[in-house]
């Protein structure tokens, strides 16, 4: 078994029947089935910014000023705050088995549905997780095929043979698509012209100079012309354009990378998968936009119910010798 604490607004939950993949830093250690899970509440207090009153907060060793949020604020020390958790405990019992082959993390970056660098515990692409690991560990394959099945799902025999193929994504609804069709691709001539001078003319994800194929990108999603301004803009080729808008592309604001849904894991896409977005000049993109949109990506990603498989990082296990 093993545990892990959740705050009362958090929707992550983990359930019988689900997929449980435990790895560390560097990488994956195993992967269980879960039998059953129990809560309980607990009251413990919380590190909070003392400025603004948010949790995500980070400790810099090199900086005179020890600490700073998610909003910028740095401060000396956080303030502790009572706050009411969950504590989740996990049972697996028997079903679990060791990874043998070396899969290191960064593999199983691709088919985690979260990018957040605080985050223990992550949504995962379900098929694409496990054909990846069946292929990469033969020994799993037959666990993961077994359990699979109670599940409705199936990981065909080529699977653990041939390379990992694009799983399109089917959790999210039609009807949560954008409600706007994608427009006339390059979108108002001002805006364009405005984000070329700001940033240069090129594809802010792939380099590309040839301009007849770039177009400005709202990242906040366009609902009238006050967001035309530039801040609100990047340039993007018009295929990398299209991704972004139907939300199979999506900007890490913390680290400005490339994320890609696991659907274009396997495609000429993939490639794409962390670059650094492009940046030129001293003006930047709007974080506030930048991080609206991140949620909804994200957002979009995690309304996965118990379809899913979820990828634990630092949690508290009590496999034997895994620690």
């Amino acid at each position: 078994m093993y545990t892990y604490e959740t705050y009362d607004r958090s929707k992550k939950r983990i359930a019988a029947n689900d997929l449980i993949f435990l790895r560390d830093q560097t990488r994956l250690l195993a992967v269980a089935y879960v039998e059953r899970a129990t809560a309980e509440k607990l009251e413990q207090t919380v590190p909070k910014c003392p400025h603004c009153g948010i949790a995500q907060i980070e400790m810099r060793k090199k900086s005179g000023i020890p600490y700073r949020c998610f909003y910028g604020h740095q401060f000396m020390e956080p303030t502790e705050t009572p706050q009411s958790t969950t504590r989740h405990t996990v049972h697996f019992a028997d079903n679990w088995a060791r990874i043998a082959a070396q899969i290191e993390s960064a593999e199983l970056r691709p088919f985690e549905l979260t990018n957040s660098r605080h985050a223990k515990l992550k949504l995962a692409h379900i098929g694409g997780l496990c054909a990846y690991v069946a292929r990469r560990d033969h020994t799993v394959a037959p666990l993961l095929k077994t359990w699979l099945r109670t599940r409705t799902l199936e990981l065909g025999d080529t699977d653990a043979a041939e390379p990992v193929a694009a799983h399109p994504m089917s959790i999210f609804d039609e009807q949560e698509r954008p409600h706007q069709a994608i427009r006339a691709r390059r979108g108002l001539a001002s805006f364009r012209d405005k984000i070329i001078n700001r940033y240069g003319s090129r594809c802010m994800i792939s380099g590309c100079t040839v301009l007849a194929l770039l177009e400005a990108c709202h990242v906040s999603r366009y609902r009238g012309p006050e967001d035309n301004h530039p801040a609100n803009g990047i340039l993007l080729r018009s295929d990398l354009h299209t991704l972004f808008d139907l939300d199979l592309i999506g900007l890490d604001p913390f680290h400005l990378t490339v994320i890609i849904d696991p659907s274009l894991v396997g495609t000429e896409y993939e490639k794409f998968a962390g670059a650094r977005l492009l940046l030129a000049g001293e003006k930047g993109i709007d974080m506030r936009a930048m991080r609206s949109r991140w949620e909804q990506f994200s957002q979009k990603a995690s309304q996965v119910t118990h379809g899913v498989a979820f990828a634990a990082l630092g949690l508290q296990t009590a496999l034997p010798q895994l620690q």
